[in-house]
């Protein structure tokens, strides 16, 4: 993939957990 690529999946990935944080509290 490219470098670009993997900074969008890196990001998704963040965010995915940022949501999953929220759901918890």
């Amino acid at each position: 993939a490219t470098a670009i690529a993997e900074g969008v999946i890196c990001y998704f990935h963040w965010f995915d957990n940022q949501k999953a944080h929220s759901k918890k509290r």
